[in-house]
C-alpha cells in the first residue's frame, strides 16, 4: 500500500511543481486560478505524505483521511470556480476576443499591479513580452502618477497620452473604470488606452486650415462678415475690426443690429433681415453702420447665402467695401455745388449793388455844380473824382471775380460725372491727400501774379524733376501751384505721380476757385459798402439834425474814408484813438468840421507830409487832435483865421468860410476849439462835452 501511495505522491509532486511554475509565470486571473488549483491539490498531497511517514494525527490509526482531503479539495475548487472562473466555459473564445480588441487593456489591482493585459497593450510599452509581477509605475511612471491623482479625485479626468512609436507620434485616450457593483467599490481597475491619433491629427489639420483661412481673411482689406440665421455674428475679420473699432470677441455671438445699428432703426433692420432669410434674399445692399467711436460708416455689402438640404438659409456670408470717404466726398461736392449756387445768387445781388453805386456816382456828378454853391456842400465836389476812383476799383474786382466763379462753376458742372468716377477709382491714401490739399489750398489765399508766380512754378518743376519726373508737364506744375503745393511736392509725390494728377488738381481748383473769388468779392463789397456808407453819411446834411449819442471815432473815420485817395499820394496818415464812450453830437455837423480841418491840413502840406489824428478823454471832454507837418500858421494872421471870409488861398480856390463853420459847429456843441502852430507842426484841438450841456 505504501508503494502505491508513494507512487501517488510522486505524481502529485510533479503536478504541484508544474502548478508552482505556472503560478510564477502567469499573471492576472490565470495566476489566481493556478493558486486555487495548487491549494486544492496540496490537501490530498499532505494527507498522502502523512500516511507514508506515519505522521497520522487521528486517534484511530486505521482511519482513511482521503475522503476528508477530497472534500476540502472540492470546496477549494468550488470557490475557485465561482470566484476566479477556473472553469471558463469558452476560455479560448475569451482570450481571442480579449486579444482582438485594438485598444490596449490592462487589469490593475488597488496598487496598480498588472493582473492581466491583452496583446494590444504589449505594443504600447516597447513590446515588453511579460508584465508578470510588474506594476504600472515600473513601465510608465507618468501614467501611474496621473492614475493615482484620478483615484484621489485630484483631477476630473486623465489627459491624453503622447507616445513615440517607430519614430511616429501617437495619441491615446486614457479610460479608467472600477470593477464595482452598485454598492461597493472594488480593488480592481480596468485601464483602457484607445488610439485617437487620427482624430487628433484631424483636429490639428482642422485648426491649421481654420488658422490659414483666418490669415487669408485678416490679410485682405475687404470687410468679411458671417452671420447665422438669427443674425448673430460668427466671423468678423481684421478689416472689420479696423473699420468699426470692435474686437471680434466683443461682437461674437451678438446680433449685428444691436452693435452697429442706431437704436431707432434696430427693429426695422431686424425685420428686414428675417424677411431676407425667409424669402426675399438681397444680394447687394448699401448700409449705414455706426462704429464703436460713434462714427457713421457707409458700407456696400455683397451677400451670399448658405442653405441646408431643405433649401433653408442657415448662414449669410457678406463681403463689404467701406465707401465712407467716397460718400463724404460726394456730400462735400454736393454742398459745394449748393454753395456755388448761393454764390451765384449773391453775385447777382452784388451786380445790383454795383448798378446802384454807379447811379449814385452819376447823380453825384450831375449835382456837383449845384453843391459847390454853398460852403458846406462845396466839400462834396472835392470827393466825386476820388470816390469814383475808389468805387471803380472794387467794382472791377467784383466783375473779374464773378467771371471767374462762372468759369469754375461751368467747368465743375461739365466735368462732375468724370470727377465722381475718378474719386471712386482713387485709393484711400490718395483721397486722404486730396482732403489735405483742399485744406492747404483753402488757407492759400494770397494772390501771387506776374514774375513771382512764374518763379514759383519754375521751382515746382525743378523740385518734381529732383523727385524723379523726367520732364514735369507745365500743366501739372501750374495746377500744383494753384493748389498750394509749392514746397510740399515730396509730401504729395504719390498724388503728383498719379496718371490722373492733373485732373485731380483741376478738381481741387474748381472746388476752391469759387471760394477764393468769393473772398475777393466779399473784400470788394465791404470796401464799397464802407465808402457808400461814408458818402451817404456825408451827403445827408440836415440843418434840423438832432443831438444823438454816437461813436466819435466812426464819425472821424467816415471823413478819412472819403478822402483816403489823397493819402496815397504823399500823405502819411496815422490814427490813434483811446476807448471813448458814446458822445452826444450833431453827427452831420461834425462831419463837415472834420472835413474842413483835414482838408486844410492836407492843403497846408501841399498834399505831402504827415497827418496825425488822435482821440482821448480829458476831464469831461472827448478831445480830437488834428496835427499836420505843414509850414505852420504865420503869427500875423493867427487872430484872423476864424473870421468869416478870411482865407490865405488864391482867389477862386477858397471861400474863407471853412474855419468859421468849424467854430460855429463847436459852439453848437458847447465845446472848444484851439490851435498851436510852429513851423513844421500845426495842431487843432477840438473838445466835445461827454454830456449834454445845452440844458
Amino acid at each position: 500500500m505504501k508503494f502505491s501511495v508513494s507512487y501517488y505522491l510522486l505524481i502529485q509532486t510533479i503536478v504541484i511543481t508544474i502548478l508552482i511554475w505556472k503560478f510564477l509565470t502567469f499573471n492576472g486571473f490565470k495566476r489566481a486560478q493556478m493558486f486555487m488549483l495548487l491549494i486544492g491539490i496540496l490537501f490530498p498531497f499532505l494527507g498522502g505524505l502523512m500516511t507514508v511517514t506515519g505522521l497520522f494525527p487521528f486517534i484511530n490509526p486505521h482511519l482513511d483521511v482521503f475522503p476528508i482531503t477530497g472534500c476540502i479539495t472540492s470546496l477549494v475548487w468550488a470557490y475557485g470556480i465561482f470566484y476566479f472562473k477556473m472553469m471558463d466555459l469558452i476560455p479560448v473564445a475569451r482570450d481571442k476576443v480579449f486579444n482582438l480588441i485594438q485598444d490596449g487593456i490592462l487589469i490593475l489591482d488597488k496598487n496598480n499591479l498588472i493582473l492581466d493585459y491583452n496583446e494590444a497593450s504589449v505594443a504600447l510599452f516597447l513590446n515588453r513580452l511579460n508584465f508578470t509581477g510588474v506594476t504600472l509605475k515600473e513601465i510608465y511612471p507618468e501614467l501611474d502618477y496621473l492614475i493615482e491623482k484620478y483615484k484621489l479625485k485630484e483631477i476630473d479626468s486623465i489627459p491624453d497620452l503622447r507616445l513615440f512609436m517607430n519614430g511616429e507620434l501617437r495619441y491615446y485616450e486614457v479610460i479608467l473604470k472600477n470593477f464595482s457593483n452598485r454598492s461597493t467599490p472594488s480593488d480592481f481597475w480596468i485601464l483602457t488606452l484607445r488610439n485617437i491619433t487620427e482624430r487628433k491629427l484631424g483636429e490639428v489639420r482642422a485648426i491649421e486650415e481654420k488658422n490659414f483661412l483666418n490669415m487669408i481673411l485678416d490679410s485682405t482689406r475687404v470687410l468679411f462678415l458671417a452671420l447665422d440665421r438669427e443674425g448673430r455674428i460668427l466671423r468678423f475679420n481684421k478689416a472689420c475690426e479696423n473699420a468699426f473699432g470692435y474686437r471680434f470677441k466683443e461682437v461674437h455671438g451678438h446680433t449685428f443690429w444691436e452693435i452697429f445699428v442706431e437704436p431707432r432703426k434696430r427693429e426695422f433692420v431686424k425685420k428686414k433681415y428675417f424677411k431676407m432669410i425667409r424669402s426675399n434674399f438681397i444680394p447687394k445692399a448699401q448700409e449705414q453702420w455706426i462704429s464703436k467711436f460713434k462714427e457713421r460708416k457707409v458700407i456696400l455689402w455683397e451677400n451670399r447665402e448658405i442653405k441646408d438640404d431643405h433649401s433653408n438659409t442657415n448662414y449669410i456670408i457678406s463681403a463689404g467695401a467701406d465707401l465712407t470717404d467716397v460718400y463724404n466726398a460726394e456730400n462735400e461736392i454736393a454742398n459745394l455745388k449748393s454753395a456755388n449756387e448761393e454764390i451765384t445768387k449773391k453775385n447777382q445781388m452784388i451786380e445790383d449793388q454795383k448798378k446802384e453805386l454807379e447811379k449814385i456816382i452819376e447823380t453825384l456828378k450831375k449835382t456837383q455844380a449845384q453843391l459847390v454853391q454853398t460852403a458846406k456842400l462845396a466839400d462834396l465836389g472835392q470827393l466825386v473824382s476820388g470816390i469814383a476812383h475808389e468805387i471803380n476799383n472794387p467794382l472791377g474786382a467784383i466783375q473779374a471775380s464773378n467771371q471767374n466763379i462762372q468759369y469754375y462753376t461751368k467747368s465743375f458742372r461739365e466735368k462732375s460725372k468724370d470727377y465722381f468716377q475718378l474719386l471712386r477709382k482713387l485709393s484711400e491714401k490718395i483721397r486722404n491727400q486730396i482732403i489735405d490739399i483742399i485744406e492747404i489750398a483753402g488757407q492759400h489765399s494770397d494772390l501771387i501774379l506776374g514774375i513771382e508766380r512764374r518763379k514759383r512754378i519754375k521751382e515746382i518743376r525743378a523740385n518734381l524733376e529732383d523727385l524723379g519726373f523726367v520732364s514735369a508737364p507745365n500743366e501739372l506744375c501750374e495746377a500744383a501751384f494753384e493748389c498750394g503745393l509749392y514746397g510740399k511736392e515730396k509730401e504729395y509725390i504719390d498724388l503728383l505721380k498719379h496718371k490722373e494728377a492733373v485732373s485731380i488738381l483741376e478738381l481741387i481748383t474748381n472746388l476752391l476757385g469759387p471760394e477764393r473769388n468769393s473772398q475777393t468779392i466779399q473784400t470788394a463789397v465791404e470796401r464799397s459798402s464802407k465808402i457808400l456808407y461814408a458818402l451817404k453819411s456825408f451827403a445827408h446834411f440836415d440843418n434840423n439834425s438832432v443831438l444823438e449819442d454816437s461813436n466819435l471815432r466812426e464819425n472821424v473815420e467816415t471823413v478819412l474814408t472819403l478822402y483816403q485817395n489823397l493819402f496815397r499820394h504823399g500823405v502819411e496818415l496815422s490814427v490813434e484813438f483811446e476807448d471813448l464812450p458814446p458822445v452826444p453830437i450833431y453827427r452831420d455837423d461834425l462831419l463837415h468840421l472834420w472835413t474842413n480841418l483835414i482838408m486844410n491840413a492836407v492843403q497846408a502840406m501841399t498834399y505831402s507830409g504827415k497827418l496825425k489824428i488822435q482821440g482821448y478823454k480829458e476831464d469831461n471832454f472827448a478831445v480830437i487832435l488834428v496835427e499836420d507837418s505843414g509850414p505852420g500858421i504865420p503869427e500875423s494872421i493867427r487872430d484872423k483865421i476864424f473870421n468869416p471870409f478870411f482865407t490865405t488861398k488864391p482867389p477862386g480856390e477858397g471861400s474863407g468860410l471853412g474855419l468859421d463853420i468849424c467854430l460855429k459847429v463847436v459852439e453848437k456843441h458847447n465845446g472848444t476849439i484851439s490851435f498851436d502852430s510852429i513851423p513844421g507842426r500845426t495842431v487843432f484841438k477840438v473838445g466835445i462835452p461827454l454830456k449834454n450841456n445845452n440844458t
